[in-house]
């Protein structure tokens, strides 16, 4: 994996983005998805629309590693296929 050396502003050695995020990702728990979407309904092909506020999403907050890995994550896990996002500044 590619590795994004950051600098802190406490002076310290920069750190992988990719070790901060898996020390992130261990500690923040996913909610357990009880269906099993298969793009299908009752015989019919169907999708998923969402509408999601995104709370005044920013410049600093989406290059923030955590907050891009929510919100790919979430995407994902509910396989969206079609989202109408609300809310960017």
């Amino acid at each position: 994996p590619t590795k994004f050396p950051i600098t802190l502003p406490n002076g310290f050695a920069t750190a992988p983005v990719t070790d901060i995020l898996d020390l992130l990702s261990a500690y923040s728990h996913r909610p357990i998805v009880e269906e099993v979407f298969t793009y299908e309904r009752e015989g019919v092909r169907c999708c998923r629309l969402a509408t999601w506020n995104l709370h005044q999403l920013s410049v600093a907050k989406i290059t923030n590693p955590g907050v891009r890995e929510v919100v790919c994550r979430t995407i994902l896990e509910y396989k969206l296929s079609i989202i109408a996002i609300q809310d960017i500044l």
